[in-house]
């Protein structure tokens, strides 16, 4: 099953509390964070760090469970700034189904079984390196790697290289875009890969709601300049130029709400119009029949980030 499409796995009573949590007063004065680099004065080497932790499980009649885990490092000195961060995301169900084995044409008591289903297992990590030439002017570095297995990827890695432009910087509003060349390989798993080289455009905004509280939006646009030798659904064996556009968008809202710690519920949608073939199950597929994953994931996601530093 693809992963990311169960949202039911955030209970409702649940998902009331955290925006509750998001509106009240917070106790602590914390800026909300960014995904992308901006320009800062630093007087002297400045550090930051954070984890952040979100776990839902449910029984009885609906039997799932999901988690997530992510940290980051930042250093800051002078016009250079250096990045890391990774998370992991996994979801797992067991979904109850009926088999008529016996053909008896009645479901047998024997014949009620829980289907055991990975629906996500993703994890990322990435580097970036940014260095300001001016306050509104900067060029960025970057390396990554990720997985996504539900999903037919097995390995993915690359790096990204280009221009950033600070265009909005007020107390309330920042809004940044960039520009830049994107190099992915991504290892199948059912052991083919591809070579992707694209154009990268991006642009993210952030909104200071209060000193404790605030809410992000980013979107980033992949566009693939030069044929690929890949699986395409519908038949063929190569996708041409701009045919292969990746979409990752999201938005979200944090809050501080007692010192060092922080709720956040976002929600995120990752579109690529050229999917990797699916995982092969226990039974082959017939000769000839190749199943592609969705094009379009969504993830709905709430957690407790701690700041170290």
């Amino acid at each position: 099953m693809r992963n990311h499409r169960d949202r039911s796995l955030l209970p409702a009573r649940f998902a009331g509390l955290l925006l509750v949590l998001l509106a009240a007063p917070a106790l602590g004065q914390k800026d909300p964070k960014f995904e992308y680099g901006k320009h800062e004065e630093v007087k002297a080497v400045e550090w930051k760090a954070s984890a952040k932790l979100g776990l839902v499980i449910s029984s009885g009649n609906s039997q799932s469970g999901s988690g997530s885990l992510g940290a980051s490092v930042s250093r800051k000195a002078g016009g250079n700034k250096f990045a890391l961060d990774g998370g992991w995301t996994y979801v797992r169900s067991r979904v109850l189904q009926a088999a008529d084995v016996n053909n008896s044409g009645f479901i047998d008591p024997a014949e009620l079984i829980r289907s055991d289903q990975e629906l996500n297992n993703s994890w990322n990590v990435k580097a970036r390196y940014d260095r300001f030439f001016t306050t509104n002017n900067s060029a960025y570095l970057v390396g990554m790697a990720a997985g996504d297995p539900p999903a037919g990827k097995d390995i993915v890695g690359g790096g990204q290289l280009g221009y950033s432009r600070q265009l909005v910087k007020t107390p309330r509003h920042e809004a940044v875009v960039e520009a830049g060349y994107d190099f992915s390989y991504e290892g199948y798993v059912d052991g083919k890969s591809v070579n992707i080289h694209s154009l990268r455009l991006f642009t993210g905004y952030n909104l200071k709601i209060t000193d404790s509280a605030g809410a992000f939006g980013n979107v980033e646009g992949l566009f693939n300049v030069a044929p690929e030798k890949v699986p395409v659904a519908g038949g063929g064996d190569e996708a041409g130029p701009f045919r292969d556009t990746r979409i990752n968008f999201k938005v979200g809202l944090s809050s501080t709400f007692f010192k060092k710690l922080s709720i956040s519920l976002s929600f995120g949608v990752k579109y690529d119009n050229v999917p990797a073939p699916l995982p092969a199950f226990k039974i082959a597929y017939a000769p000839g029949f190749v199943p592609f994953a969705e094009k379009t994931d969504t993830l709905t996601e709430a957690a407790l980030i701690y700041s170290f530093l």
